[in-house]
């Protein structure tokens, strides 16, 4: 696992580190620390891999912009226009959102999607209940969405 602690590293060299792992993808689980409200974290990441960003859980406006794939879970709140020309990501969040983003919906917290939430609170060490929890995603209305090449996303 790397970690990448942003009091002493910039956003620009988290970014480079994982864009330039992506040709051996030796580390494919990568934690984050203090983030300090950064913002574009992770940007453009083409890979499957798991990024812990351990903030202190809110976010700010147009978090997850353009999410193409994954998860994100915010234990706090969320500001104005979460998840804005969202794609596939699904995003939990278990206190309040200001506003969502074009094309960002609420949708049904499903048994499937509490296990989930479960297995990855687990994963980073919280004790939070999955079921106080909602869940946002794609309403698939961007007019170049496709579903059937939704596994391209």
């Amino acid at each position: 696992m790397k970690t990448i602690d942003l009091s002493k590293a910039e956003v620009r060299d988290l970014n480079q580190a994982l864009h330039d792992q992506a040709k051996t993808l030796e580390d494919r689980e990568w934690v984050v620390t203090h983030p300090g409200g950064k913002h574009n974290l992770a940007v453009g990441v083409n890979e499957a891999l798991s990024i812990d960003i351990q903030g202190h859980g809110s976010i700010g406006h147009m978090s997850c912009f353009m999410g193409q794939a994954g998860r994100l879970v915010v234990c706090g709140d969320a500001g104005d226009a979460l998840g804005d020309s969202l794609y596939e990501t699904r995003i939990y969040v278990k206190g309040t959102v200001k506003s969502l983003g074009s094309d960002c919906i609420e949708k049904e917290m499903r048994a499937e999607h509490l296990e989930e939430l479960a297995e990855l609170l687990n994963r980073a060490g919280f004790a939070e209940d999955p079921a106080s929890f909602k869940r946002y995603g794609s309403a698939r209305q961007l007019y170049n969405f496709k579903v059937d090449n939704a596994s391209a996303y």
